[in-house]
């Protein structure tokens, strides 16, 4: 039998050939005319044909992978537009590609190569043309890895983009709009790298399982993209029927392929993104939700009037772990805000309890001090139990928890403090009526500060 297929280079046409040649493949005989003639009998079960099936299918990958070409029409704004001139160099690539790809098959072919878990079709075809991994080899290898780096930063250029307009319009956090010092969205960045260094780890690397989650993936968003052109042709004025049908018609295609390999690349890694997409949506609106309540809740209106201003009681609550200059400090700064001072020492300890109970007296400024035992050596339980019953003898009080921290010389000497302050902070962040904040003592060379 003689199969005729028209083959431009397009990825239409690929798919179109693939697809002939998976259900021609059970017949007896097939001869596929394309971009070059390759005339083959072969015969089901024959290492030719067990090579043909696996052509075909890598055509069928090939036309997916290929698909990122399309990212130049999601760059938006990021990109200049060039306007071609002429139509020879853009003719000439794509023949070239297309002539490439027809040798890549007849070299397979010749050499009677076959997919390999542990080297790729391009790696042994170079040894086999090059005689051996010598210099040459290397060269198509690293040219290899050239181009599939070029494919991985479309990734990288566009996703913190599309983060950075999502956080914009309050369907992703705002940090998605942070630029760093070298103007680049470093959440985006960030968030992109560890997701796709997990996907690599929990899938082995390996690029037949990483494919359905792509193709999945593109071909609907290609599907969105489409549709979304309708819509924006929809809502301009005049007449645009020409451009709705082919972006209508484009939007079904690309739709009629999700679904297609949805449906037979299920079981193969499909599912994951089937699964995962319908949740990144929700997660979206329930961010965009929270964004519009927050939004509301604080927006100033016409009826509303500045608060009056009004005389509040304060208590000042500072915790402390022994007397020293940092403690003392924030003790200065304390009563400069309020004569009701409170210094506070959470202990499991009763003589250590009673030794700064005495030392208290002599350097305690006439500040109350309330010792707290926590036995088990819990430091927020027993303080925030404190805080609730002032706030109940003292209802329409506001509790003002000064915490004093010792900054060191040198960052890095940060870590060699047990953030006790640090702790305090996130404990005591939530709670209403209550007002929390550092007292630092910054070092100046000194040394000999213990217990921060």
């Amino acid at each position: 039998m003689h199969l005729f297929v028209p083959f431009d280079g397009s990825d239409l046409a690929r798919i179109a050939l693939a697809d002939a040649c998976r259900t021609l493949t059970s017949l007896d005989h097939i001869t596929v005319m394309a971009a070059v003639i390759v005339p083959a009998s072969l015969e089901i079960g024959s290492p030719a044909g067990e090579i043909w099936k696996q052509v075909c299918r890598a055509e069928v990958h090939l036309a997916d992978a290929r698909a990122y070409a399309e990212r130049v029409a999601h760059f938006g704004d990021g990109v200049r537009c060039v306007r071609v001139q002429a139509r020879t160099p853009v003719a000439a690539i794509i023949a070239g590609a297309a002539h490439y790809e027809a040798d890549t098959i007849v070299l397979a072919h010749q050499y009677g190569i076959t997919p390999r878990d542990n080297e790729s079709v391009v790696s042994q075809i170079a040894a086999q043309v090059f005689g051996g991994k010598g210099a040459p080899y290397f060269i198509i290898q690293i040219a290899t890895t050239l181009i599939l780096i070029l494919a991985a930063n479309t990734s990288y250029a566009d996703f913190p983009r599309l983060g950075s307009i999502l956080a914009r319009d309050g369907f992703l956090p705002k940090q998605f709009q942070f630029r760093g010092d070298r103007l680049a969205f470093t959440i985006g960045i960030a968030v992109l790298t560890v997701l796709s260094t997990a996907l690599y780890v929990v899938f082995g690397g390996q690029t037949d399982r990483l494919i359905p989650l792509y193709a999945v993936g593109v071909f609907v968003s290609f599907t969105l993209s489409q549709a979304g052109m309708v819509r924006h042709w929809q809502r301009e004025p005049g007449n645009h029927t020409r451009q709705m049908a082919i972006n209508g018609t484009g939007a079904v295609a690309t739709g009629v392929v999700a679904i297609i390999f949805g449906y037979t690349k299920f079981l193969y890694g499909a599912w994951l993104v089937i699964l995962i997409i319908p949740i990144i949506v929700l997660l979206c609106l329930g961010i965009s939700r929270h964004y519009r309540r927050v939004a509301a809740e604080v927006r100033l209106t016409d009826d509303d009037t500045p608060p009056a201003l009004r005389t509040v009681e304060q208590v000042v609550v500072v915790p402390i772990s022994q007397i020293d200059k940092v403690s003392l400090n924030a003790l200065v700064y304390a009563r400069s805000l309020s004569s009701q001072v409170v210094a506070v020492r959470v202990t499991d300890d009763a003589a250590e309890a009673t030794q700064l109970q005495e030392t208290w007296e002599k350097r305690g400024e006439g500040v109350n001090l309330v010792i707290l035992e926590s036995p088990y050596r819990s430091l927020a339980g027993p303080l925030l139990s404190y805080i609730d019953l002032v706030q109940r003898k003292r209802p329409k009080a506001m509790v003002t928890v000064l915490v004093p921290e010792y900054v060191p010389h040198h960052w890095w000497e940060q870590l060699l403090h047990s953030q006790t302050a640090l702790r305090l902070k996130a404990s005591l962040l939530f709670r209403p009526n209550a007002v929390v904040t550092s007292v630092p003592y910054h070092s100046s060379d000194a040394r000999g500060v213990r217990g921060y």
